[in-house]
């Protein structure tokens, strides 16, 4: 592993020999390149930040590409200036003829990946993309020490229940405890017996939103 000169690395990351050369035709060699490798030179300055500066709500999608682009070792987005030396590459490549114009296993898989980290779970899901619950799913197995298999029976498992017709269908209860919203009940705003509202004041949106809560036989949920 080298530290790879491209314009994009900056002597920032680590690339075997023949991913430094690639990048190299792709992107060229950077103009008036006075740093020597081994010879006492410094790394690169980074280049000012195009980005904005992070946001709370910064969409999904972009956290999944930056991810993807981590666990590549790969930069992140291309800037303008970027995107304008790509137009060199096509020349560099036609000179070239041993280079094949057809993308490598690694290039499709990269692909795939950012095009399911854009796809959403399914029509008019805006919380989660194909790639995010799949990050959302592996990160619960990591933290619940949960087997492959058990992934593969719950599937299964959702299958059959579909198949055979049953289906579930989520009833509030009370915060206590003391009663489920169901039946002639299904209207009420409020426990009949504690008077516990059946909705919780989110603070972040000034709204009143519906309490997510699980009933237990035993003691407060």
């Amino acid at each position: 592993m080298i530290h790879c000169p491209c314009p994009l690395c900056g002597f920032r990351f680590f690339q075997t020999r023949e991913a430094a050369y690639d990048h190299l035709l792709m992107k060229l060699f950077p103009p008036n390149y006075t740093f020597w490798l081994h010879h006492g030179e410094r790394i690169v300055d980074e280049r000012p930040s195009r980005r904005k500066e992070l946001d709370p709500t910064i969409n999904s999608g972009d956290q999944m590409r930056d991810m993807i682009h981590d666990a590549c070792n790969l930069p992140g987005l291309q800037s303008k200036d970027e995107d304008s030396m790509d137009g060199h590459a096509g020349d560099v490549a036609d000179g070239l003829p041993y280079l094949s114009n057809e993308p490598s296993h690694e290039a499709r898989a990269f692909q795939d990946l950012l095009k399911d980290g854009d796809q959403e779970l399914y029509p008019g899901c805006s919380r989660f993309s194909k790639l995010s619950f799949l990050v959302r799913l592996y990160h619960i197995k990591c933290m619940c020490g949960v087997r492959n298999k058990a992934f593969e029976d719950l599937a299964r498992c959702q299958k059959d229940h579909k198949e055979a017709g049953i289906e579930y269908k989520k009833i509030d209860a009370c915060p206590n405890d003391c009663m489920l919203y169901q039946d002639s009940d299904h209207d009420l705003s409020r426990c009949k017996r504690c008077g516990a509202s059946r909705w919780k004041q989110n603070t972040r949106k000034n709204s009143v939103v519906r309490i997510n809560s699980v009933v237990k036989k035993n003691g407060k949920p």
